[in-house]
């Protein structure tokens, strides 16, 4: 082998070495990138099997969506029942009074 190969050879080498460490690294950054999408999806979707505990903010929103929607209900009895009795007070004092 001549000596211009030889330097190749190791400047081949220098390169691999240099290109598997930045592999390392985009390893490494994935990984912690993985790991912060695990904890969003959790924070988001909650923790499956454990959906009492932790809905997520989908679940969370869910709970609200439903109370919201039971409170219109109340409220509309409510003002079903106040015209109800409205209706009978208005009905007697007219009965009464005509």
């Amino acid at each position: 082998m001549t000596s211009s190969e030889k330097t190749q050879i190791e400047q081949f080498r220098d390169e691999l070495n240099a290109y598997h460490l930045d592999v390392r690294q985009h390893i490494t950054a994935c990984a912690s990138c993985r790991t912060t999408v695990d904890s969003l999806d959790k924070d988001i979707h909650g923790i499956p099997g454990k959906t009492r505990e932790y809905p997520g903010l989908i679940g969370m929103v869910a709970d609200l969506d439903r109370s919201r929607k039971m409170a219109q209900l109340g409220l509309r009895s409510l003002w079903g029942l106040l015209l109800v009795i409205f209706g009978a007070i208005l009905r007697n004092i007219l009965k009464n009074y005509l």
